[in-house]
């Protein structure tokens, strides 16, 4: 297997993630794909893990990118792409192994992620149609049972217990088949930072593969480590813009559209809800920032989304 780590500015916790993965067997490949870091990111894995391979970009090529060039390294049947701040001990990652060998069908496959107080994070996602937008944001799940909400919805409203095929993973674990991932055509490379999980996933299915999550093995993933270096408005801004170019790619014009009007209309209920509730809440001026970009995004067409997703933060962003 390989296990292939895209670094920016991870000097901090670069470290504590290779270290558990010495103990790993010797046909265990580990790959680091660093995106231009202007800390001493490279200096530390060649210093004091000289059998980690490194590819040293001098440029940020994003994360999507430098997954799919590690990848095209190696010839491994599996390929592990984990974030560099998560911490992953051998029991675990051969746990992970074993399962997806044993699930033939399954392209890519998730673990539980917790944080470094052992906090859950919730990693198991549906995709975003007009059904699951609405019944989400509008609020109509609260006519569900709790058992009909995990199902549907996962999310918030899946406790993370079970193991269960999902639409998608959050990318700080993404133990993916070689097969399933060249017939995906690799990790796609529209986006510069967010949704390009959501985005592989859905191609994962579209080649005829199951997205699974397991729930017996499991990660310490500290999160936002690199994206946490960047403005946050700038974060809101590509999260929900990559979302909705996701969206244009694989359902069209009139479907992402209404997507946009149904999170606008959740948005300002929710808003307004909470607002009612507790006027001082932090959640309210959070809620009209995202609420800006929907507008924005509402405002632009599929081209435009792009363009701006393919520019690349400015050295002042980092």
């Amino acid at each position: 297997m390989a296990i292939a780590i895209v670094a920016w500015n991870s000097a901090k916790e670069i470290a504590e993630c290779l270290a558990p993965l010495q103990a790993l067997p010797e046909n265990w490949e580990v790959w680091v794909a660093d995106n231009d870091s202007s800390d001493n990111t490279v200096e530390i894995i060649r210093t004091q893990f000289p059998k980690v391979k490194i590819i040293a970009n001098e440029e940020n090529l994003g994360f999507a990118e430098a997954c799919n060039q590690i990848a095209a390294q190696t010839a491994s049947e599996f390929v592990l792409f984990l974030n560099p701040d998560s911490i992953a001990d051998k029991k675990n990652l051969e746990k992970s192994l074993d399962e997806i060998v044993e699930k033939a069908g399954v392209g890519v496959l998730g673990v539980k992620l917790s944080d470094e107080n052992g906090v859950l994070q919730k990693s198991c996602y549906k995709f975003p149609t007009a059904f699951n937008s609405f019944v989400e944001k509008l609020g109509f799940y609260r006519f569900l049972s709790e058992a009909k909400r995990e199902e549907h919805l996962l999310g918030d409203f899946f406790d993370h217990k079970k193991s269960r095929e999902v639409d998608w993973l959050y990318g700080a674990f993404m133990l993916t088949r070689r097969e399933a991932f060249e017939k995906a055509g690799g990790i796609p490379e529209d986006y510069f930072l967010f949704a390009e999980d959501l985005d592989f996933c859905y191609r994962i299915k579209q080649a005829g593969y199951k997205i699974w999550f397991s729930a017996d093995a499991e990660i310490v993933h500290k999160g936002n480590q690199s994206a946490g270096q960047l403005p946050s408005e700038w974060r809101v801004e590509r999260t929900v813009l990559s979302k909705y170019a996701f969206c244009f790619i694989h359902f069209g014009w009139f479907r992402t559209r209404l997507i946009q009007l149904i999170d606008l209309s959740g948005n300002l209920t929710e808003t307004a809800i909470v607002k009612a509730r507790k006027p001082d809440s932090a959640f309210i001026n959070e809620s009209k920032i995202y609420r800006a970009f929907i507008k924005k995004a509402l405002k632009m067409n599929k081209d435009e989304i792009f363009r701006l997703l393919h520019s690349r933060p400015s050295k002042d962003n980092g």
